[in-house]
C-alpha cells in the first residue's frame, strides 16, 4: 500500500502546482486555435492543388488537422481529440511498467495528466510529435530488454512516424547505433550490424514519399522541413536563449533569401564562448521550467543506470534536450520531454520508498503499445500515400475542378475567393468568400471577406469586435490593417492614425524586447524605430499582396500618408509594375523616389522608351453612400 499512498500524495502535489494548473485551465478553456496555414497545407495535399509552401512543414500534422477540422463527421473530431490526449498517458503507463513496475507507470501517468493537458492537439504539432516521441521511448525500452530484429524494426517505425510530424529525431538512429557500438562488448558490431542497418533503414524509409514529392515539385531532394527552423537556428547562433518574437534576420542575421545554416556556423566560429554560454543557459532554462521533475528525473537515471532500458531512455531524453539547446528554445519544444521525465522521476521515488519493487521487470505490456501504434501507423500510411501521389495530382488537377467535385468545402470556396481577389475580381471574390462563411465560420475567412469588400468598395463589410480570448495576435494585426486602410480610403486621417497607432503598439513591444536583449549581449546599438517601421511595412505588404499589383500600389500610396515607405520598396514596386505591363503606374510609384536616384532615373528612361500609356491611377475611393464599415468605426 505504501507505493499507492505515495503515488496519490505526489500526484496531488503536482496536480495542484500553480503553473500546471494554469496550463490546464488555458488548454481546457476552448480558446485554442488551429493555424490556418497548417489547415491550408493539409487541404492542398488532400485536394491535389499546387502549394508554394508545401515544403515548409512535414505533412502528418497538416493532414490530420485538415481531416479532423474540415472532413471528419462532427462526432469523430472530439473522439479523436480525446484519443490523442489519452495516448501519451497510456504510453507513459507502459513505459513505467517496462522500466520499473505498474506502480511506476501509474504514478508517471498521474503526474503527466497536467503536463499532457497543456498539449491539446489543436494548438500545434507538438502533441502529435509527443505521441511519436513517447512511442519511440517505449519501444526503445522494450528493445533494450529484448534485442531482436522485430524490436529494432518497431523502433525504426516509431522514429519514422515521428519524422513525418517533426524532424527532431532525424539524427537519433545513428546516435543510438553509435552508443550501442561504444557501450557494447568487443565483437558487438559484427553481431548487430544487420539490426542497426534495419533500424536506420526503417526510420528513414518513411521519408521516401516526402523526398520524392519535393524532388518532383522543387527539384530538391531534402528530407526535412524547408527553412522552418531558420529563425531559431539564427537566434541560437546569435546567443539568444529563447526564440524571438521578431525575425532574427532583422537584428543582425543573414539577409533575407540566404541560407541560415552556413551563416550560423560562421557566427558560432566567430563567437564560440558566447554560443557555449548560451547553450548552458538554455539547459538551465529548461530545468527551471519544472525543477523538481528535472531533478527527480536525473535521480531516476542515476538509480537505474545498471539497466539498459533506463540508459537508452536517458539517451533519448538527452538527445531531445541537446538538439533543442543547440538553438534558441521555446517552452513548447520541451513538452514531449516532461512525460518521459515523469517516468524516470517516478522510478526514482519508488526505488527510495520501496526498494523491493525494484527487481527485474516483468513482461512488457505490449498490447498498450500496439494499440497506440496502430492509429498512428494508419494515419502515417494515409499521409504518406497522399504525399506520394501529390505531384501527379497537382499536374492533373485544378481548383475549379476540385470545387466542382466538392461544392460543400468551405476551404475551396475561400481559396477560390482569394485567387479571384488576386486576379482583380473583388466582387466575385467577396461572393466566393461569403459562400465559404455560410458553410463554416472561420475567423481567417471573415478577415479575407472584409478585405475583398474593402477592395470592391461596395457593400459594407461585417462589423465585428476583434476582442476576446479566441483572437490570435496575427488576426488582431490583420484587423488593424483593414481598419487603417478603410479610414484612409475615406480620407479620415485622424481615425486612420488611431487605428494605425493600435497596430504600431501591438507590433512594437516584441521589437523593443528583442533589441534590448541584443544590445545587452553584443553592445552595438539597434535602431529600434527603423526596425519597427520595417516590420510594420512587412505586415502591410503581406496583407496587400493578396490584392492585384495595381491596387496594391494605390493602397501603398495611401499608406505613405501615415508611414514613410522606403525608396527601395517603391523601386521594387515600380520594376514589378513595369514588368507587368503597367508603365503609367510604375511612373506614379517612381514619383515617391528621390529624383536624383540613379536607379530611378534608369527605370524612368526605360519606361519612357516603352511608348505605352495606361489610365491614371489613384487611391481607391468608396462609392457615395456605400462605405466599408469596420470595427470601432466612428461615424
Amino acid at each position: 500500500m505504501r507505493p499507492l499512498f505515495w503515488c496519490l500524495v505526489l500526484a496531488a502535489a503536482f496536480r495542484l502546482s500553480p503553473p500546471l494548473a494554469d496550463g490546464i485551465i488555458a488548454s481546457s478553456s476552448g480558446y485554442a486555435t488551429i493555424d490556418e496555414r497548417t489547415i491550408g497545407q493539409g487541404e492542398m495535399i488532400l485536394y491535389g492543388l499546387e502549394d508554394i509552401s508545401f515544403s515548409e512543414r512535414m505533412p502528418l500534422y497538416p493532414v490530420l488537422m485538415s481531416l479532423l477540422d474540415r472532413h471528419a463527421p462532427a462526432w469523430l473530431a472530439p473522439s479523436a481529440g480525446w484519443l490523442l490526449w489519452l495516448m501519451p498517458l497510456a504510453l507513459v503507463l507502459a513505459l513505467g511498467r517496462i522500466l520499473h513496475s505498474w506502480g511506476c507507470g501509474l504514478l508517471a501517468a498521474l503526474l503527466s495528466i497536467p503536463l499532457v493537458g497543456v498539449m491539446i492537439p489543436a494548438q500545434n504539432d507538438m502533441h502529435l510529435f509527443s505521441v511519436g516521441f513517447l512511442l519511440t521511448a517505449t519501444l526503445l525500452a522494450w528493445r533494450a530488454q529484448a534485442p531482436s530484429a522485430r524490436s529494432g524494426l518497431a523502433v525504426g517505425l516509431a522514429v519514422g512516424l515521428s519524422l513525418l510530424c517533426r524532424s527532431t529525431l532525424f539524427f537519433f538512429p545513428p546516435v543510438l547505433c553509435a552508443y550501442e557500438w561504444a557501450a557494447g562488448e568487443p565483437g558487438t558490431a559484427k553481431r548487430r550490424w544487420k539490426g542497426w542497418a534495419l533500424l536506420i533503414l526503417t526510420s528513414y524509409l518513411a521519408l521516401a514519399p516526402w523526398v520524392r514529392a519535393n524532388w518532383m515539385l522543387n527539384g530538391k531532394a531534402f528530407p526535412l522541413e524547408g527553412q522552418r527552423s531558420d529563425a531559431i537556428v539564427i537566434a541560437g547562433a546569435m546567443g539568444f536563449v529563447k526564440s524571438l518574437d521578431v525575425c532574427p534576420r532583422d537584428l543582425a542575421g543573414p539577409p533575407d533569401g540566404t541560407t541560415a545554416l552556413p551563416w550560423a556556423v560562421r557566427e558560432v566560429s566567430l563567437h564560440p564562448a558566447l554560443y557555449l554560454i548560451a547553450c548552458a543557459r538554455r539547459v538551465v532554462f529548461v530545468a527551471s521550467l519544472h525543477p523538481v521533475l528535472f531533478l527527480l528525473g536525473a535521480a531516476g537515471v542515476w538509480l537505474g543506470r545498471r539497466r539498459e532500458g533506463c540508459r537508452q531512455t536517458a539517451l533519448l531524453a538527452g538527445y531531445l534536450l541537446g538538439m533543442h539547446c543547440m538553438m534558441a528554445i521555446d517552452e513548447r519544444y520541451m513538452r514531449p520531454l516532461w512525460p518521459l521525465l515523469s517516468v524516470l522521476a517516478s522510478s526514482a521515488v519508488l526505488r527510495v520508498i520501496d526498494p523491493w519493487t525494484s527487481g527485474p521487470p516483468g513482461r512488457p505490456p505490449m498490447g498498450i503499445v500496439w494499440a497506440c501504434l496502430a492509429p498512428l501507423l494508419g494515419l502515417g500510411l494515409y499521409a504518406a500515400a497522399e504525399v506520394w501521389s501529390y505531384p501527379r495530382r497537382v499536374r492533373a488537377g485544378s481548383l475549379a475542378g476540385a470545387l466542382k467535385a466538392h461544392p460543400e468545402s468551405a476551404w475551396l470556396w475561400a481559396e477560390s475567393g482569394r485567387r479571384r481577389l488576386k486576379e482583380g475580381d473583388a466582387r466575385e471574390a467577396a461572393q466566393y468568400l461569403a459562400r465559404s462563411m455560410s458553410l463554416a465560420h472561420h475567423r481567417t475567412i471573415t478577415i479575407d471577406h472584409a478585405l475583398a469588400l474593402l477592395a470592391r468598395c461596395g457593400k459594407k463589410p461585417p462589423v465585428i469586435e476583434p476582442l476576446g480570448f479566441d483572437w490570435t495576435t496575427e488576426e488582431l494585426l490583420r484587423w488593424d490593417i483593414l481598419r487603417t486602410m478603410s479610414f484612409l480610403q475615406r480620407d479620415r486621417l485622424a481615425d486612420a492614425a488611431e487605428a494605425f497607432d493600435d497596430f504600431r503598439r501591438r507590433v512594437g513591444a516584441p521589437i523593443l524586447r528583442s533589441s534590448d536583449q541584443w544590445i545587452s549581449m553584443r553592445g552595438p546599438r539597434i535602431d529600434a524605430p527603423a526596425l519597427h517601421d520595417k516590420l510594420i511595412l512587412r505586415h502591410f505588404s503581406s496583407e496587400l499582396s493578396a490584392l492585384p499589383l495595381r491596387q496594391k500600389a494605390a493602397w501603398l500610396m495611401s499608406l505613405d500618408r501615415l508611414l514613410r515607405v522606403p525608396q527601395e520598396t517603391w523601386l521594387d514596386l515600380a520594376a514589378e509594375l513595369a514588368g507587368n505591363g503597367d508603365p503609367r503606374t510604375a511612373l506614379k510609384a517612381l514619383s515617391f523616389v528621390d529624383a536624383h536616384s540613379p536607379a530611378a532615373a534608369e527605370l524612368r528612361r526605360t519606361l519612357a522608351g516603352s511608348g505605352r500609356r495606361e489610365p491614371p491611377i489613384s487611391a481607391p475611393r468608396p462609392a457615395k453612400g456605400d462605405r466599408p464599415a469596420l470595427a470601432k468605426d466612428k461615424r
